[in-house]
């Protein structure tokens, strides 16, 4: 027992470090924030398209989106602005000082370097996954958000034009970074599988190789979990239903009808990451507060089971349950319970 506690109790911490959806573990490197860039400072900013970088106008570089043209000249240069370039530093201080690559984020030059450009020639993110040591893996996802890639490969004559926009994990080939459009200043996502075994060891390096340059945005690896069926290990009670047919909502047409369930875990075996998988019998029917909004077959709900993310021996949690009704009568559907059991 003591030794499935401090089990239980590394994965505590690996939660408080990485987000956790359903079956799922993420690890990011770098941050998700437009590549660092102040919503103010993109208002009036155009790329080399002339349209608005932020054309969506959330405050947010996005794939699909442009890198601001600062110096309007139809290209996109990695030199600092006091240099004639558009280039930028949008790195806090935990990013500078990393070691995992989240140095290379939000970062077009190093201002105690020269030349000031940073050429992306080789640049590698160390994913740590200890964490995941015991769990049943089923897939790992690698994304990369990047930006400014120019051209494609250099000149046939070119010297050591042996690798070209190629990515790796622990030296193995995952695929090849496409180009955007533009492809000066344009902003993508690359995604590649990874392979599970080269999670094994704890830690897995990622690298880019290129000929040119890359501006990164977060790099990031959702790693999935061997989930199964964990319902002869709960007990699933409703405590609670109200029918509500007078009020439209969107996705419920009909109204809703909304159940509140307790579930116990009354087996000896913890429960990690327990979720719910919504199995419709009344056709048309949505689970509107389904993970990721209103969804109907195979829709998931994941409850809180607190910020050890596991539902423990006799340990109780209550959720509810908003079907959206094409019809003013009580949905049938029935709730599938999934998760990992934890041993020791």
């Amino acid at each position: 027992m003591k030794r499935l506690l401090c089990f239980i109790g590394g994965l505590i911490l690996a939660v408080s470090l990485v987000p956790l959806s359903q079956g799922a573990v993420v690890f990011e490197i770098g941050d998700r924030d437009g590549f660092g860039f102040d919503p103010v400072y993109l208002v009036d900013k155009v790329g080399t398209t002339g349209l608005p970088v932020d054309t969506n106008g959330n405050g947010k570089l996005e794939p699909g989106e442009f890198l601001p043209d600062v110096n309007l000249n139809g290209r996109i240069d990695e030199l600092p602005p006091d240099q004639g370039g558009d280039g930028f530093d949008n790195r806090g201080d935990r990013e500078k000082d990393a070691a995992d690559g989240a140095q290379f984020t939000d970062v077009s030059y190093f201002a105690d370097e020269d030349p000031y450009w940073i050429q992306m020639l080789t640049v590698n993110f160390l994913f740590d996954v200890s964490s995941l040591e015991g769990l049943p893996l089923s897939k790992a996802r690698l994304s990369l958000f990047y930006a400014d890639f120019e051209g494609d490969c250099p000149e046939e004559e070119a010297v050591d034009c042996d690798v070209c926009n190629e990515v790796y994990a622990d030296g193995q080939v995952l695929g090849n970074i496409p180009l955007t459009d533009p492809p000066e200043g344009g902003i993508g996502q690359a995604t590649f599988d990874v392979p599970i075994d080269l999670l094994g060891d704890g830690s897995v390096a990622i690298t880019f190789e290129s000929s040119d340059s890359v501006e990164f945005d977060v790099a990031t690896l959702r790693v999935g979990l061997a989930t199964e069926n964990v319902r002869p290990l709960v007990r699933l009670k409703k405590i609670d239903e109200q029918y509500d047919d007078s009020t439209s909502v969107p996705g419920g047409p009909a109204g809703t009808y909304t159940v509140t369930y307790r579930m116990r875990n009354k087996s000896s075996t913890p429960i990690w990451a327990p979720f719910l998988k919504f199995k419709p019998r009344t056709p048309g029917i949505l689970l509107l507060n389904a993970d990721g909004g209103p969804s109907g077959k195979g829709a998931t709900l994941t409850p809180d089971v607190g910020t050890d993310v596991t539902l423990v021996p006799d340990e109780k949690v209550t959720f509810t349950v908003v079907i959206g009704l094409t019809t003013p009568d009580v949905p049938r559907f029935k709730l599938k319970v999934r998760g990992t059991p934890v041993t020791p």
